[in-house]
């Protein structure tokens, strides 16, 4: 097991490199954690961070979004600098309490409120990821995934708790295998901290081990207690009729770790034998749809009335904002099989058979990834079939 499992790291890692995931960037002759990421890695983020930013913020009317574009520290209203410290593990981002004064003055001063941000951390020579985490590490930047949570003290604990099932839920709604994502035991610090955190089974150099890709905190009012100090203006919040200083929650990641994680999660040998009895393996991506950088791909043959009709579709998909894989005016290489083992390689959900019947009938073959079943639709009706699946997951 132990083989297997650092074949199927490195199996990942040159999968990764060859589709354009990331590529590691060569500084001095050495690799650092500064990656380029190609047409799938780049769509890939993106899909993650909009699922972070819905789940954490969009249709909360108490969760706020900011902003800082800026890779320095910020500067806080007093003229000091934000302390941002370099450890994901201690990491609190207080740059993020330059926001709380404003962002209470246009709330009117009630609690609860949150203040979500996505922004770029520019490391030193730490190791970004613990462990034998080694695909990020050395200097470089991160994306830091942060929502801070401020209510009264009687509120914290239930705060606290919601918080560790939303998050843990969140992560486990696009994971091939939920169980892989654990929550630590609660832990307190000597600073009164109480800290959970969500971990992931990876297998690295031959034997798993957790990574941590987000720490959960109930902080107390100590950060606010200081920032009152620094900054000479009072953070007290109305809690019903009363003003009170309020506790923190706050939830942090890494874009990175998060994306490593689902990475991880979804790659799979799948191992299938010839009418000869010969073994081998078959590299899948099982990516979430929501996920998948790209959501369908065309299968077809040769022939203008194909080409005219995969141009069309590719057409339609476009409109409706669905990522088709998809290269115009390439002609087709290999059988339809070949071409599916390498959609599923890419990590592509649905592939869509088109032959000389669908030219006359208008049907296609829509085929599942995960399943390899296929089934019948009429190409008027299939960027809104396609569409409802993905939604649908």
């Amino acid at each position: 097991m132990a083989e297997v499992n650092k074949n199927l790291m490195q199996g990942l890692i040159k999968l990764c490199h060859r589709l354009g995931f990331f590529y590691p960037v060569e500084s001095n002759g050495k690799f650092s954690s500064c990656y380029r990421y190609g047409p799938f890695g780049a769509e890939f983020r993106r899909n993650i961070l909009h699922e972070w930013w819905t789940a954490v913020s969009l249709g909360k009317t108490d969760i706020y979004a900011v902003e800082d574009l800026y890779l320095e520290e910020p500067v806080e209203q007093d003229g000091s600098r934000c302390h941002v410290t370099s450890d994901f593990h201690t990491d609190r981002s207080s740059r993020q309490l330059c926001h709380y004064l404003p962002t209470l003055s246009l709330v009117g001063g009630r609690l609860p409120f949150g203040i979500a941000q996505c922004w770029t951390h520019r490391h030193g020579n730490e190791v970004m990821a613990a462990g034998r985490n080694k695909f990020f590490q050395n200097s470089g930047v991160s994306q830091q995934l942060l929502l801070q949570y401020f209510s009264g003290a009687g509120e914290v604990t239930d705060v606290f708790t919601r918080w560790q099932r939303r998050r843990m839920l969140w992560y486990r709604k696009f994971a091939g295998t939920p169980s892989n994502f654990t929550l630590s035991e609660v832990q307190q610090s000597e600073s009164k901290v109480t800290d959970v955190t969500i971990s992931f089974r990876i297998p690295w150099e031959g034997q798993e081990a957790e990574e941590a890709i987000e720490v959960i905190s109930a902080r107390g009012d100590a950060d606010l207690k200081a920032l009152e100090l620094r900054s000479g203006q009072s953070c007290q919040g109305k809690d019903g009729r009363r003003s009170v200083l309020p506790h923190l929650v706050e939830c942090s990641s890494s874009l990175e770790r998060v994306m490593l994680a689902y990475l991880v999660d979804a790659y799979h040998l799948k191992e299938r034998t010839d009418t000869k009895g010969c073994i081998s393996s078959k590299e899948v991506l099982r990516l979430h749809p929501r996920l998948a950088p790209y959501k369908v791909a065309i299968v077809t043959g040769a022939g203008q009335e194909l080409r005219d009709l995969t141009d069309y579709l590719a057409v339609e998909f476009a409109n409706a904002r669905l990522r088709m894989w998809y290269i115009q005016g390439t002609a087709t290489v290999g059988s339809h099989e070949s071409q599916y083992t390498r959609f599923d390689e890419m990590g592509i959900p649905y592939s869509i058979s088109v032959n000389e019947n669908t030219v006359k009938t208008g049907v296609c073959l829509l085929r599942n990834r995960d399943t390899t079943l296929k089934q019948q639709v009429h190409i008027t009706e299939l960027v809104k079939y396609v569409a409802k699946l993905v939604q649908a997951y």
